[in-house]
């Protein structure tokens, strides 16, 4: 019962890792890679080096998949958010091996170093929480804010490398949530 539990916490399972650390790697980023059929777009849709959306969100109705992007990026962050408080997502059995377990997973925010997995890297919380922020501010995409307003461990992740970051959580995302 056990094993199953530190199924993300690589060094706990090998002697010689390989690869990124834990704290490198993320369950977001384990999804968008390897469960999603869109790993052709990007899944932050930010470019940090130009500070903007790489792809404009725009109408469902377009052929080239932007909307499908935004859809799988917002898809991929609710599931990590289950993963963090089953109790909250009673109908989340496909978390943790296709069984609800009943109780919640314990992410490497709250403990580093017995945490059940990462949810994001600090680098996945910035360019998520900006691509949300634009996208429900400036595009008018409801999507974007309704995962930006419940997503705890976003929040908390964002809010944690507030150091790394330039702006807090209130300041980021402004009366969007309220």
């Amino acid at each position: 019962m056990i094993a199953a539990l530190i199924a993300l916490r690589y060094r706990a399972r090998t002697s010689q890792p390989v690869g990124r650390q834990t704290d490198e790697i993320s369950a977001f980023s384990l999804l968008t890679t390897v469960y999603s059929d869109s790993i052709l777009l990007d899944f932050t849709n930010w470019d940090s080096s130009r500070q903007a959306l790489i792809h404009a969100p725009v109408d469902a109705d377009r052929s080239d998949g932007i909307d499908r992007q935004v859809s799988e990026r917002n898809k991929a962050i609710l599931v990590v958010e289950q993963m963090g408080n089953e109790n909250a997502y009673p109908n989340a059995t496909h978390v943790a091996g296709s069984r609800g377990l009943g109780f919640s997973l314990t992410t490497q925010y709250d403990d580093p170093q017995h945490g059940d997995f990462l949810p994001y890297t600090p680098a996945e919380a910035q360019a998520l929480v900006d691509a949300l922020v634009v996208e429900a501010r400036d595009f008018g995409i409801a999507a974007s804010q309704q995962t930006l307003c419940s997503s705890p461990l976003l929040k908390q992740g964002y809010e944690a490398y507030a150091g790394m970051v330039e702006t807090s959580w209130s300041a980021a995302v402004g009366t969007l949530c309220e």
